[in-house]
């Protein structure tokens, strides 16, 4: 077996009221941050969203 590519990565929480997420999403992508996996814990008015973002470390 020969590993081809290793790569690291640091991974980032967010959790998010109603009207915070575009901002600071456009934010954390903009400085290099991908979005992995978005949790979305209901689907009322006012509850909280969960963002986990993604970054190579190089």
């Amino acid at each position: 077996m020969e590993i081809k590519s290793l790569k690291q990565y640091e991974e980032m929480v967010v959790e998010y009221q109603e009207g915070e997420i575009k901002s600071h999403r456009e934010q954390m992508t903009s400085n290099g941050w991908k979005i992995k996996m978005m949790v979305n814990e209901s689907p009322f008015k006012g509850d909280k969203v969960t963002y986990t973002y993604r970054k190579e470390i190089k």
